[in-house]
């Protein structure tokens, strides 16, 4: 899928160009033009009054045209490109936003009825269509990735994008950029007036209800902004927000959040030094190692090794893959691919010898290289005899590589922790809260919970990730996050359910010469599979 960057500057979405040959047009997905989630999943509709992108072929010409000048462009097109929306026998003009042969923009008229219809799309006289399922509100929150997930578009009052190296602060009065909050009245050809739209649009920030001070059209039609103030309480870099309006849940986005007084954000020993951040802020790039050990489907390895620029900083999930110590967070993947946490833009990898090896009590297993910088192994199947086991296991690189020189890696690998509520978690209900107890671990270990399901129709996978400190003892998973399983979801047995980790998370320093900052993550999982309940 071609993704065509949508930047907020001053408040107004603007659109890059880029070129490929028109063809006759064939549509193959239309999405919340913020979120991108794929249609079946539960907030996958698309809201009277917001902005849907089309993706397909042939819809339009080779270069990319967007609009201009108001007003704007509905029956007689953009570029030779236009779209009609028909839902219980009424016929609406979409409101054209850019054109481009893979990819296409529109506003969904407020007046459209809700229910299911079609979209046709006309180009150069030649048609395509693709069903579409409207609703009322169905808010998308974008994100800094443009693909709906990771850093959102939430601003300052000055319009300028929190970031790590510009973090929030508790009390701190933000805007949050998204669409599909709702219809409005009025010309949506023209900017729109800004009225709080009165759909008692709920923020929540790292699971906490923030106060919402404005639900309304921003300065473009189709675009909305919702004005909230950052509850007490709250720190890390990639810290969860979430929307919810009627019952419907938004895409989980995040954002940096520091202590009263710093400028750079921080996820504790794990995270960034502010010397990291400010390299980075200031230009520079930075060597990352990442190394991991698992227990997820069979004992795995990983060493990965990149060098990371401001780009990559701003719109990545997070370099732990996760969220920040106590925030829970969703992602929309292809099905098949396991735990991952994908980040769209490519990181350089770096050269860090060969072999790579993990030793441990039970021998050494090698890890061979994928491509340059990145090193994986399983070294065990799942239900053979395990070669991770509570022990110290070293990671090795030889002599090094051209970009970093020998490792320094040594850590425990944990006890798995006693689920202490499993028994009585077996059932769970997606529009209810969840709560998951625990005890063990140590100083400094942190839990995290991990929930995957698939949609078999449209072979789509939704996992969401929480991180808790082992301390706690306890983390409940909000409601929001668990609002996004599609009731009729698989597992990876074929049946109604959710596969659902729970893993206890050792970490240690790595160190090298020219390493700027390095790692190791060593997680020993429960694995279950919960039922769904009404």
């Amino acid at each position: 899928m071609l993704s065509v960057r949508k930047i907020l500057q001053s408040a107004s979405l603007l659109f890059a160009s880029s070129s490929l040959a028109a063809a006759a047009p064939l549509l193959t997905g239309v999405y919340n033009a913020a979120s991108w989630v794929p249609a079946g999943l539960p907030n996958s509709s698309i809201a009277e009054g917001s902005i849907f992108t089309l993706i397909g072929t042939g819809m339009g010409p080779g270069d990319l045209v967007k609009v201009s000048s108001y007003p704007l462009p509905t029956s007689q097109g953009l570029a030779g490109t236009s779209i009609q929306v028909t839902v219980a026998g009424v016929t609406n003009a979409c409101i054209m936003v850019y054109t481009f042969a893979t990819q296409v923009a529109a506003i969904l008229p407020s007046s459209t009825p809700v229910g299911a219809g079609t979209l046709t799309l006309t180009y150069q006289g030649a048609q395509g269509s693709i069903p579409i399922t409207v609703v009322k509100n169905s808010l998308g929150i974008f994100a800094v990735n443009e693909e709906g997930s990771g850093p959102g578009v939430i601003t300052n009052l000055s319009y300028q994008v929190q970031v790590p190296t510009n973090a929030a602060h508790p009390g701190d009065n933000l805007v949050l950029w998204g669409t599909g909050l709702g219809p409005v009245t009025g010309d949506e050809t023209e900017p729109p007036v800004p009225v709080d739209l009165g759909t008692g649009v709920q923020i929540f920030v790292g699971g906490q209800p923030a106060n919402v001070l404005y639900g309304g059209r921003g300065s473009s039609p189709g675009l909305d902004q919702i004005n909230f103030t950052v509850p007490g309480g709250l720190n890390g870099c990639y810290v969860s927000v979430v929307a919810q309006v009627n019952g419907v849940v938004s895409n989980f986005t995040t954002i940096p959040i520091a202590a009263p007084g710093q400028t750079y954000c921080s996820d504790g020993s794990a995270g960034l030094s502010a010397a990291n951040l400010a390299k980075l802020q200031n230009g520079g790039t930075i060597n990352v190692a990442r190394l991991d050990m698992d227990n997820i489907a069979g004992n795995n390895a990983s060493a990965i090794f990149e060098q990371w620029s401001y780009l990559d900083l701003i719109s990545s999930h997070g370099l732990p893959g996760g969220p920040s110590v106590g925030s829970c967070t969703a992602y929309d993947v292809p099905s098949g691919n396991g735990i991952v946490v994908l980040d769209p833009f490519p990181i350089p990898g770096l050269n860090a010898g060969s072999p790579v090896t993990v030793t441990g009590p039970n021998g050494t297993k090698t890890l061979p290289q994928a491509k340059t910088g990145t090193y994986l192994a399983q070294l065990s199947a799942f239900g053979a005899t395990p070669f991770l086991t509570p022990g110290t296991y070293t990671f090795n690189n030889g002599g090094g590589g051209t970009d970093i020189g020998p490792i320094t890696a040594s850590v425990t690998y944990p006890q798995p922790l006693t689920w202490t509520n499993e028994a009585s978690t077996r059932s769970i209900s997606v529009s209810h809260p969840l709560t998951v107890t625990w005890s063990g671990g140590n100083a400094g270990d942190y839990v995290t919970i991990i929930g995957i399901t698939g949609l078999a129709s449209i072979k789509q996978d939704t996992e969401f990730f929480c991180n808790a400190q082992a301390s706690a003892g306890t983390f409940t998973i909000p409601s929001q996050v668990l609002a996004l399983i599609p009731p009729a979801g698989l597992d990876s047995e074929l049946n109604p359910g959710i596969d659902f980790f729970v893993g206890l998370i050792t970490t240690a320093n790595v160190t090298a010469s020219n390493l700027d900052y390095g790692f190791l993550f060593a997680n020993n999982t429960l694995v279950t599979v919960l039922s769904i309940v009404p």
